[in-house]
């Protein structure tokens, strides 16, 4: 069971800065597999056999923004609300808490805010 998003903008925050840890390829495969789904479910287009190595081939950061605006179009998430759905049936999710033991931002004032800068 699924729910519907309805997260505040930290919860988003949190969710961008996770998938930044993400690989090109976990990202590319997120992005296909949504497509896929897309097919299956609503026609239309099929997705190009090459599709995936042309999406590795793009860096982190577009991925992961293009990822955050399927997750935007498709607004949900686990019950509970803990994880966002990056695909359209829930086999790709990202985490909502702050990841801070990976990766440092550029100093946002969310995770200047919230956690300290190791010594």
């Amino acid at each position: 069971m699924a729910w519907e998003i309805s997260h505040t903008a930290q919860a988003w925050h949190n969710a961008r800065l996770n998938l930044l840890t993400w690989d090109v390829d976990a990202l590319a495969d997120a992005l296909v597999t949504d497509l896929e789904a897309a097919y299956e479910s609503e026609g239309g287009e099929e997705p190009q056999p090459g599709l995936r190595a042309e999406l590795a081939a793009l860096d982190v950061e577009t991925l992961a923004s293009e990822c955050i605006r399927r997750i935007e179009a498709h607004r949900t998430c686990s019950t509970g609300g803990w994880r966002f759905y990056v695909d359209r049936k829930g086999y790709y999710t990202v985490g909502l808490d702050h990841p801070a033991e990976t990766v440092w931002c550029d100093g946002c004032e969310d995770c200047v805010a919230s956690v300290e800068e190791p010594a």
